[in-house]
This record gives C-alpha cells, structure tokens and sequence, in this order.
C-alpha cells in the first residue's frame, strides 16, 4: 500500500504519486507490504532501483547506508508490530525533493507518523522529515523497552520464592528480545554516525542527528542495563532453586538418619545367633525399643543444636 503526501512549511496534504515529476513540493511517500505492481510503479514514478525495493524487504537485511546517482539509500532496523522477529528492515530513500519509506511491516512509529501527518509533517526540508522518521522510531525502540520491563517486574520479584518451572523460559525470552534489540540499536547508531558526520549528500542540518546519536547511545545502555538485570534475575532464581534442593535433600538425610541406628538394632536382632542380649529376657524386647528410642532423641537434639532441623 502506498500513501503520498505533498510537505510545506504550512503542513502536509495527501496526493497521488503520479504528481511527483512534475511537482516542485517536497513528497513523504510511505510504502508498506508492496506488491510486485507497487514496487513496479515506483520503480518508474520514483526513479528506485528495484533491487533497492526488494532488499529493504528482505527480513535479514543490516542497517547500512548506500549513496547512489540520484537518491541515497538508508536502511534501519525498527521494531515490528507482528512477527516473531523483534526488529525488521525499513529503508528510507531520500531524493531531492521527496523522501520514500518502504517497510514490509507495520510499524507504529510511521504509522503514528502517517495518522497525525497535518501537525507532524509540517517542514519542507529533507533534514527536517528524516529526523522526525528517525525520532519516532527511537521512540519505539523505547517503548519496547518498557513494555519488557513491565513484563519483566513481576519476574524480578517472584525470583526468590516462585515454583513455576515455566519461569527460566519467560525470562529467557525476554533476554533474547533484549539482544534482538541490542543488535538493532547497535547498527542503526553506525548509521546515524554516519550521517551526523556528513555521509548523505542530500542532509544538511546535521546538528540534530548528533542528539539522535546520543539518544541511541542511551537506548543502549538502558538496554545494557535490563540485560544485566536479567542475568542477576536468573542467577539469583538458581540459586534459590539449589537452595530449595538442598533443604529438601537435608531432610531426607536428617529422616534418613534418624532411622539409622533403629535399622541397625533391629538388623542385628533379625539374625540366626543361639545367643543375643536379651534375647531370652522378659523385658528384652522393651528395653531394645527404648535403646532406639534414646538413640533416636540423641541424634534429634544434635541435629536441632546444628540448626539442621
């Protein structure tokens, strides 16, 4: 699907595509999910090659910047509504006059982007729209984050006490959408550097994908910190859980060993001698059960000094 709009200082208004050539305004183009007649009509209404089209839809593509004849070419990764991958492609064609988005999911910094055009698309300079798209997907990236750290709270404080076997997998998942992401946002800062320090002919204004750049850098390190306290997480949920194991295996020693000696008189008055001490004794049996009744209280009182029960 293809949506074009015409930009002024006194905002911006939808119009067809077929009006971009003979057309001195600048046009925002957006392109989501194109079919193969889309792609094509770009192809000769833009002036796009058509391998550009298809690599800023292949799904493993990297951020990177390439500078052609007549346009240049930027891909970033941005955070996909849907999908099982956390980030996806999205390339950013800029022109003389006109800047085209072409993405092959939704994403909803440009859909954000695209509902609010009349107040947000309000400049007709290049470096003024590449911006404000490159701005409202750091603000996904940021969004994401959080999303992941409200989901992620709840997991934090059950790590002591949870009995959940499914508890390693939600935080694991989390971890791996959190390198997802970490790969995304590393790659697109390399972009944005380079396009502070001047690599895109068509961007003048570079001072404010200095501050982008910087917002990058702190997207990471935020991410940085949410790995870590992940890692911490796990950890201190392994080692509660070898705790716990280990509780369980002291009782079962304590229980096991309680019943030792028991074990061992009743053993030796189970076998086949002629003679046994008090084997033949009227109170032989009474006082054999309150030997192991006085064994049994002995070990009870060393284990509870030891702060084993």
């Amino acid at each position: 699907m293809i949506k074009s709009f015409s930009v002024s200082q006194k905002g911006a208004s939808s119009e067809p595509l077929s009006s971009l050539q003979a057309s001195r305004k600048t046009f925002f183009i957006d392109c989501l999910e194109p079919k193969e007649a889309e792609l094509k009509e770009l192809v000769s209404k833009v002036g796009v090659t058509l391998s550009d089209l298809k690599n800023c839809l292949d799904p493993h593509e990297h951020a990177r910047i390439e500078n052609r004849k007549n346009y240049s070419l930027i891909i970033l990764r941005a955070v996909s509504l849907k999908g099982r991958n956390p980030t996806v492609p999205i390339g950013i064609f800029l022109f003389r006059n006109a800047i085209v988005l072409v993405h092959g999911a939704e994403l909803k910094g440009v859909s954000d982007l695209l509902e609010d055009y009349k107040t947000l698309l309000i400049s007709d300079s290049l470096s003024d729209l590449i911006y404000t798209v490159l701005h409202h997907l750091l603000l996904d990236f940021s969004l994401s984050l959080d999303t992941i750290e409200e989901a992620f709270a709840p997991l934090e404080d059950k790590a002591l006490f949870t009995y959940d076997k499914n508890y390693p997998t939600k935080i694991f998942s989390s971890r791996k959408t959190l390198l997802y992401l970490r790969k995304s946002l590393s790659m697109n800062r390399e972009v944005i550097d380079l396009i502070g320090k001047g690599y895109v002919p068509w961007i003048r204004d570079l001072e404010p994908f200095s501050r982008l750049y910087t917002e990058f850098i702190q997207l990471i390190d935020v991410e940085e910190l949410f790995r870590e306290r992940l890692t911490s997480t796990i950890d201190i949920h392994l080692s509660a859980t070898s705790n716990r194991l280990n509780e369980v295996m002291r009782s079962f020693t304590v229980i096991a060993s309680l019943l030792l000696v028991p074990t061992v008189i009743s053993s030796i008055y189970g076998m086949n001698f002629l003679f046994l001490p008090f084997a033949k004794h009227p109170l032989g049996f009474y006082f054999t059960i309150g030997f192991m009744a006085i064994s049994v209280s002995m070990m009870l009182l060393f284990f509870r000094k030891k702060q084993w029960l």
